[in-house]
């Protein structure tokens, strides 16, 4: 034999002699192959190291590939052999086939090469973890002024928005983010929507292997807007001069504020706050309404008020005066010489408007308002309902009251019955009734009134017969029937009766025409021989007078008619009434 020596390729040259010695040679190139393969092992995407620990992700395979020796000696690769997690490599059908696993978690690889002299290479041993879970996007950071409403977060244009995201296993590779409707790119900072309205701000992130999350959207609303504020009176009284309003020390404001849409079709973030300063005062956050202030004067109150995203509204103010002196007292006089108490006094003096209320107290008794629900603007009072009434003295207090509810002391007047003049009045439909006036109407509307007498007493007759009567000082009756009517009216006054009465009528009846020719009943179509005496006659209860015209002239009850044809005689009657 001979030995081919040194790995490689050699050229064995064989020679021979035969029996005459000639001599034969032949030459053999051999290879010399003592290496076994070598095997490796390739992953199609992304595979990290992380502490000695090689991870790769979901989607991966692993493909195996071999060398043999040196090129010129190599007999080359015969089989490749694959075993997984602990089996040995006798596979082929792996070797063939890209690797992939399904199940997350660690695994090996065995592979192993056989070149064809049936030398098999040292068996390589890959172990990977499979990293199957995705990372996951983290909540919403916010910077600058912000609000969370719900699920929806409110920030100033100024606000801008982080992300984060974490990974159980090989760790985060890179954070993308979308606004609204773009495009996804690289987080590297926190981001700001400028633009007032509704935005969505989208992130997803990506492992180191490759594993993907899902995207997660964060809705957001950038306020640009501050609320609006109302200065409102809230209780108490007030009197607007121009641009300044008078106050009392009792009168309280309020704040109201609302906050406008972010956008149209929007809400806004809310009113935070409301704030304001009185004068010279400290700047105060408003909770229930709040004075002007207790000392007399000119006051300026600053307000304004903050949404949620600290959008402040520009101070606005408004002047007030604070007035918290009464009116002048009311100098009182009387004048009973009516029959009722009219009362007058001097205007007050005070830098507003003032009306007057009038109040009465009979014998001491309990004080009576009687200028009425509305106060009085002018300075004049007529108490109608004093006289009529028994009583010792009446004290009548006056009390000036200006525009912003202060109140005078009273000014003060006593009556007493001997300061009143008796007056008696009967009215017919709101008009004084004159002795013996008639009446045409359905009905009349008579009326008495007893002043500065006490036991006032009123009778209505008809014909002789009382059909009303009444002891108060004012009475109404009615009278719709015809006839004679009399009115009686009386009281007494210091022991003394005094009366009035009263005589009308109430006819309805016109006045009855008679006319006669020659003597007899005139009778429509005769005709009469001239001359034609003609006479004519009114009857009536009261007092009838006719008139008559013959062809539209003059004419007397008695005449004669001397002229032939035809002729027109107009008579008409009226009655006292």
């Amino acid at each position: 034999p001979c030995p081919a020596g040194a790995e490689g390729e050699h050229v064995i040259v064989a020679q021979g002699a035969d029996g005459v010695g000639l001599l034969a040679a032949t030459t053999f190139v051999v290879a010399a192959d003592g290496t076994p393969p070598v095997t490796s092992l390739m992953p199609s995407g992304a595979v990290v190291v992380l502490n000695g620990v090689t991870y790769a992700g979901g989607g991966v395979t692993f493909s195996v590939g071999g060398t043999d020796g040196p090129a010129v000696a190599a007999s080359g690769v015969a089989r490749l052999l694959c075993g997984l997690d602990g089996a040995l490599p006798r596979s082929t059908f792996y070797a063939d086939t890209p690797i992939a696993f399904i199940a997350g978690g660690a695994h090996t690889i065995v592979h192993q090469g056989v070149d064809r002299l049936g030398q098999a290479g040292v068996p390589m041993t890959y172990r990977v973890t499979l990293d199957l879970a995705p990372p996951a996007v983290g909540d919403l950071s916010v910077f600058g002024p912000t609000v969370t409403t719900g699920v929806v977060v409110y920030g100033a244009p100024s606000a801008s928005y982080g992300v984060t995201a974490s990974d159980v296993g090989v760790g985060v590779g890179h954070l993308d983010v979308r606004k609204d409707d773009g495009v996804f790119s690289l987080y590297t900072i926190p981001v700001s929507f400028l633009e007032p309205g509704a935005h969505v701000l989208a992130a997803r992130a990506t492992d180191v292997v490759g594993n993907l999350s899902a995207v997660r959207e964060f809705p957001l609303v950038t306020d640009a807007a501050p609320p609006v504020t109302v200065l409102r009176v809230a209780s108490g009284p007030w009197h607007a001069e121009g641009d300044v309003t008078r106050v009392s020390p009792a009168t309280r404001l309020s704040l109201d504020a609302t906050d406008p849409e972010a956008a149209p079709g929007t809400a806004g973030s809310g009113v935070k706050e409301r704030r304001y300063e009185v004068g010279d005062g400290a700047e105060t956050g408003y909770g229930s309404p709040f004075p002007v202030g207790t000392v007399d004067g000119p006051v300026t109150v600053k307000y304004f008020s903050r949404d949620h995203v600290l959008n402040k509204e520009s101070v606005k103010q408004a002047r007030f005066v604070v007035d918290g002196t009464p009116p002048t007292v009311p100098n009182v006089v009387v004048d009973a010489s009516t029959g009722d108490v009219v009362l007058s006094w001097v205007p007050s003096t005070d830098e507003t408007p003032v009306v007057y209320l009038v109040y009465r107290t009979v014998d001491g008794g309990a004080q009576t308002l009687v200028s009425g629900a509305e106060p009085l603007a002018g300075n004049a009072f007529t108490d109608a309902g004093a006289a009529g009434t028994a009583f010792a003295q009446i004290v009548y207090d006056v009390v000036a009251v200006d525009a912003v509810g202060n109140r005078s002391a009273p000014g003060t007047v006593t009556v007493r019955p001997e300061d009143l003049t008796p007056r008696l009045d009967i009215l017919a439909d709101g008009e004084a009734l004159a002795e013996g006036a008639y009446f045409t109407g359905v009905s009349v509307a008579v009326e008495t009134h007893v002043r500065g007498a006490v036991r006032p007493s009123a009778s209505l007759f008809r014909d002789g017969t009382v059909v009303a009567a009444s002891f108060q000082p004012d009475a109404a009756f009615t009278a719709d029937q015809e006839g004679e009517y009399h009115v009686e009216l009386s009281g007494v006054k210091g022991g003394s009766p005094v009366t009035l009465a009263r005589t009308f009528t109430v006819d309805r009846t016109p006045p009855a025409i008679a006319i006669t020719v020659n003597g007899a009943p005139f009778a429509a179509g005769v005709s009469y021989v001239p001359p034609a005496t003609v006479a004519f006659a009114a009857t009536d209860a009261h007092g009838p007078v006719a008139i008559a015209t013959l062809d539209g002239a003059a004419f007397t009850s008695g005449g004669a008619v001397t002229a032939a044809g035809p002729h027109v005689l107009t008579v008409s009657a009226q009655d006292a009434a």
